[in-house]
């Protein structure tokens, strides 16, 4: 996945490539780092970089521009416009999942949450529904797996990209 960066009025291309569960290699100016994300919840994200520790606090216009402020520096991320099928930000009806964590895809009210830490959930299972403009929008899972965190609450107000949920994969699981 392709981004540009914007820091202090200089724009910089970062390439993103996921590498494992909740792991991806960063590489900004042709020098390649590992990116290890720790905790997600509604607007915080904390995350290391080649083994040092940060948190960010992140915000999205629903225009595709996303705001990052990290030890006290701001940083503003636009989309490229180009869809990343691993990354994508689709439609209410798309699975939501980036790697492994499960994104509103509209902003809108939490009106269903089906789902707890640690619940063993199927491909296919309704995990939250979303309410935007009267219609409502069921996210499901994307595969099997066990849910980590639940970021939100019925209620909640969400915006578009919020972090929802993040799964992690089935341990034990045999495949024949």
């Amino acid at each position: 996945m392709n981004r540009e960066l914007i820091f202090r009025g200089k724009k910089y291309s970062v390439h993103l490539e996921k590498r494992g569960e909740n792991e991806f290699f960063f590489e900004l100016d042709g020098i390649r780092h590992l990116v290890q994300v720790t905790t997600i919840d509604r607007h915080r994200i904390v995350f290391s970089v080649d083994g040092t520790c940060f948190t960010t606090d992140v915000s999205e216009d629903g225009h595709n521009t996303g705001y990052v402020s990290c030890e006290g520096i701001d940083f503003t991320v636009e989309n490229s416009g180009a869809r990343d099928p691993d990354y994508a930000h689709g439609t209410a009806e798309e699975n939501q999942d980036q790697g492994g964590i499960i994104c509103s895809p509209i902003p809108g009210k939490v009106i269903k949450v089906n789902v707890r830490e640690g619940d063993e959930i199927t491909k296919g299972a309704c995990l939250i529904i979303i309410e935007s403009m009267k219609m409502e929008n069921n996210l499901v899972a994307p595969r099997d797996a066990v849910v980590d965190s639940v970021n939100v609450s019925v209620g909640d107000l969400v915006e578009s990209s919020s972090p929802l949920i993040l799964l992690k994969e089935k341990q034990g699981l045999e495949i024949i």
